[in-house]
């Protein structure tokens, strides 16, 4: 059930449009019936009130419908947590945002070859000349791409890489290279990831549903994710890269978490929050980027959006005017940043043009062709390895 909207909070909201139920529901409507995703919640935030709004059911098998307490997988919306883990131990001076990486890996693990040194702050803003994923990473299932991956292997490709730019040269998304950062901000705080994240973060906010390791209690309200086809697929673990996209959360928590990143909050985290926000550099698009968070120059809206083998995620928000929104869903989607944009969109007051979604028999085919196509090349990969070492014997 929505919040009540109480009066004080009316008057904060007179910049911006209040937007019905039933619209967000013409922007799901077209998703769920499309079977893109079985269960998608959106969660509102205005001032101090937060309408959460379920839609769908948990799966084919479970009518339940998902509400603001049911479990997803958040992606990379993880990142944004890990750009707040670094300002806030900026903060603190534990690091700062020029600290070499070279200071923070372990005795005997160099950093990547680079003419100038590569530093925590190119690594939060997609900087480092690192590539998306590290070239060593080759999962035993693919279902699961990082489960397998251990710190020898990370430790083992940092120390060999040479990356084609010098870090601060360009701007290239890079999952390593924030699950790398996750890695060493964790390894300085002599902490697992998922400790600091609780400590710094979590347990500050308020927010007791939101780990990398779920609990039993977790578990129990995680809604099964599903893949592009609308198969069930199982849920990713990401042990070393955690930083990259490893946390699941609720509607609920990630509306506690829009509201502290709000302006005006009185949070425990305010000066990390206003450090993390603050753009660090142009990223093309019409985009700057801070820590972790994506930046609109046209309206303010920072966003990230995030996504795993089964789910699909999308936070946006707009400090000054004091308003945010959260999508989760249970399916591996394109379409949920479509939702959250225009939910957000229609906030502001803006225009939102409808929705075209993919026909899903096409859209089932064509991943179909796809994952025969990666299947197919990870095995001819690994014959040809076998076929190499066979012609290698004696």
């Amino acid at each position: 059930m929505p919040r009540s909207l109480p009066l004080f909070t009316c008057l904060l909201l007179l910049n911006h449009v209040v937007v019905a139920r039933e619209e967000i529901a013409e922007l799901v409507r077209p998703v769920i019936e499309a079977q893109c995703a079985p269960a998608i919640v959106v969660a509102c935030v205005e001032g101090d009130a937060v309408h959460v709004y379920g839609y769908g059911q948990l799966s084919r098998e479970n009518p339940i419908a998902p509400d603001g307490d049911t479990v997803f997988e958040i992606g990379s919306i993880s990142k944004v947590f890990t750009g707040l883990l670094l300002a806030e131990m900026c903060q603190r001076g534990e690091v700062s945002l020029e600290t070499p990486l070279a200071e923070l890996l372990p005795a005997g693990v160099t950093p990547p070859a680079t003419k100038q040194p590569m530093t925590l702050i190119h690594l939060a803003t997609h900087r480092s000349g690192l590539p998306r994923l590290p070239g060593n990473l080759s999962p035993m299932n693919w279902e699961d791409p990082y489960a397998d991956y251990t710190v020898e292997q990370l430790y083992g490709y940092v120390s060999g890489c040479r990356p084609e730019r010098e870090p601060g040269d360009a701007y290239e998304y890079s999952n390593l290279g924030m699950g790398l950062l996750g890695h060493v901000l964790a390894l300085r705080a002599n902490q697992s990831y998922e400790q600091l994240l609780i400590e710094r973060i979590c347990r500050p906010l308020g927010m007791g549903a939101t780990r990398c390791t779920p609990d039993e209690q977790m578990l129990r309200r995680l809604a099964p994710g599903h893949d592009g086809a609308g198969w069930r697929i199982g849920s990713w673990q990401i042990p070393v890269l955690a930083g990259a996209g490893a946390i699941r959360s609720t509607a609920n928590d990630l509306a506690e978490f829009v509201m502290a990143n709000l302006a005006g909050g009185d949070s425990p985290l305010e000066p990390a929050i206003r450090a993390a926000q603050a753009p660090q550099q142009r990223v093309g698009g019409g985009m700057d980027i801070g820590l972790g968070w994506h930046i609109f120059r046209e309206n303010g809206v920072l966003v990230h959006d995030g996504g795993t083998g089964g789910y699909s995620s999308l936070l946006a928000l707009h400090p000054e005017k004091r308003i945010g929104v959260v999508v989760l869903a249970n399916g591996s989607t394109e379409y949920v940043n479509a939702i959250g944009l225009g939910v957000m969109k229609r906030m502001l007051g803006e225009p939102v043009e409808p929705m075209t979604v993919q026909n899903p028999l096409s859209r089932r085919m064509n991943i179909t062709a796809q994952r025969m196509m990666i299947r197919g090349m990870a095995e001819a990969a690994k014959n040809a390895a076998r076929a190499e070492k066979d012609g290698a014997a004696p």
